[in-house]
């Protein structure tokens, strides 16, 4: 996995850790059971999931300052969930459900020539 994929995401799932419910659930959704096969990925649909990687790394930058000086647990907790609505809305933007973003994200990590169709769109994306 690539540098600029990886934090992405993992931001993305730490931040959603905070979120509401049902965004807290789409975060933990895993690859499909054994057995079953991936969904496939149009280009388009990697396009935008690309450019949401990408919104998100800006927004974590944007908000880890934030963060760093958010002095009690209450603090750290409104940063955070500002900067979960802000990811959800990015990857909204870009025409994906959370639920697809972290789809994408699974397979690519179970598939390496997904990640490496992703890791292109990223880099195209930049």
């Amino acid at each position: 996995m690539t540098r600029m994929f990886r934090p992405a995401f993992a931001v993305l799932a730490l931040a959603l850790a905070s979120a509401p419910p049902a965004a807290a659930q789409a975060q933990q959704q895993q690859s499909p059971p054994p057995g079953q096969q991936a969904p496939s990925y149009s280009g388009d649909q990697l396009e935008s999931y690309a450019k949401a990687v990408i919104k998100v790394q800006e927004i974590n930058k944007s908000y880890a300052p934030k963060l760093e000086a958010a002095e009690t647990m209450e603090q750290r907790q409104r940063v955070r969930e500002e900067a979960t609505e802000e990811m959800v809305e990015a990857i909204r933007a870009e025409g994906l459900s959370v639920e697809t973003y972290n789809e994408i994200f699974s397979a690519a990590q179970a598939d390496p020539r997904l990640m490496e169709r992703v890791n292109r769109h990223v880099e195209r994306a930049q």
